[in-house]
């Protein structure tokens, strides 16, 4: 706020300034502040059309909002503005990365799965032949983690897909992560231990890497702690321990929050509130899994998943004005795109 405090002096002087327009969504790009950074994504496309990250920075304030057909809009356009200017420049075509994510995510969130499917194998095709490349491999593993967890198609192709080198660690847990739930909700629990096994041990290997950083980001650890106790939960769940299970959940989901607010997809790739909420819905717990999912919103806004178990659950305690507004947001979302946001594509 002390950011925006700043910004908002300068915009009215300087309305096409990229530096503020910049740094004003950077300021307002959380779900409760977005409505703010709305001049300014809005603005920042236009007068930067030839910039791929000015073009990604607009979906900030977008998903944010829930806007999942802008989100989409604003991230294809800048994938396409950084191939053509690679392709003047001769260099090669770009991989997928930061922006393709957030594509991949909005599509999941408008019930578009086909085309999420298509796209991860696009961007795995992008990376096939090139050298192993951190930034590119952690970004189609979280792509394929929404993917598989967005769709819950457990045995879907992405599921088959090789792990990531060794060496790429939060690229490891994330494909371990959602590998381990897969194979927990295809009951392959032997499985399920193999990769829970290799996620504790790539955790660990990004304990190891982070003391050596002057600045590291201690986030990605609680991340990874988060998700050890996500699939700690789900193996207790399939071997009936109720319990223990949503013991377990309710301390991820407490871990969760205690992680700095990160601007974007869930960084968590399913979230620990909606997980919780879930296996109370399944053990007759309907309306703590009402708060609970009501509260995620806050956080997600127009997440499908979360509004989907949301109305199954106020159903299930008799709230029918609660169902009906999830609902409504439900056939929102998935609602075709309108043609005035398919034209930005």
């Amino acid at each position: 706020m002390k950011s925006a405090a700043v910004l908002e002096e300068y915009l009215p002087k300087y309305p096409d300034h990229p530096g503020v327009l910049h740094y004003m969504i950077h300021s307002y790009d959380d779900p409760v502040h977005a409505p703010l950074g709305m001049r300014a994504a809005r603005r920042y496309g236009d007068i930067a059309g030839d910039a791929p990250h000015a073009l990604h920075m607009t979906s900030h304030i977008f998903i944010a909002s829930g806007m999942w057909p802008e989100v989409i809009a604003a991230n294809r356009k800048s994938f396409e503005v950084q191939s053509r200017l690679n392709a003047a420049a001769g260099r090669p075509a770009p991989p997928c990365s930061h922006g393709s994510s957030w594509e991949n995510y909005a599509y999941i969130q408008q019930g578009r799965l086909d085309e999420s499917a298509n796209f991860l194998q696009f961007c795995a095709a992008r990376i096939k032949d090139r050298a192993p490349d951190t930034n590119a491999l952690e970004h189609l593993e979280l792509m394929r983690a929404q993917y598989i967890l967005g769709s819950e198609r457990w045995n879907d192709a992405a599921v088959s897909m090789p792990a990531p080198p060794a060496q790429f660690s939060n690229a490891l847990i994330t494909y371990h992560y959602a590998s381990a739930i897969a194979s927990v909700k295809r009951n392959d629990l032997a499985q399920a231990e193999e990769h829970r096994a290799a996620l504790i041990a790539a955790h660990q290997n990004l304990k190891n890497s982070l003391v050596k950083e002057n600045h590291p980001n201690l986030s990605y650890e609680q991340r990874a702690a988060v998700m050890e106790q996500q699939v700690a939960a789900v193996l207790l769940l399939a071997n009936g321990k109720q319990d223990a299970a949503l013991a377990t959940l309710t301390k991820a989901r407490d871990l969760e929050a205690q992680i700095p607010y990160e601007f974007g997809p869930p960084f968590v790739e399913k979230p620990s509130t909606e997980l919780l909420a879930e296996a109370q819905l399944a053990h007759h717990r309907a309306g703590d899994a009402v708060t609970n999912l009501r509260d995620q919103l806050t956080r997600t806004p127009g997440r499908l998943q979360t509004l989907r178990d949301l109305r199954t659950a106020a159903q299930s305690i008799g709230d029918h004005d609660t169902e009906k507004w999830a609902d409504s947001q439900i056939q929102s979302n998935t609602r075709p795109t309108n043609s005035a946001v398919a034209a930005l594509h």
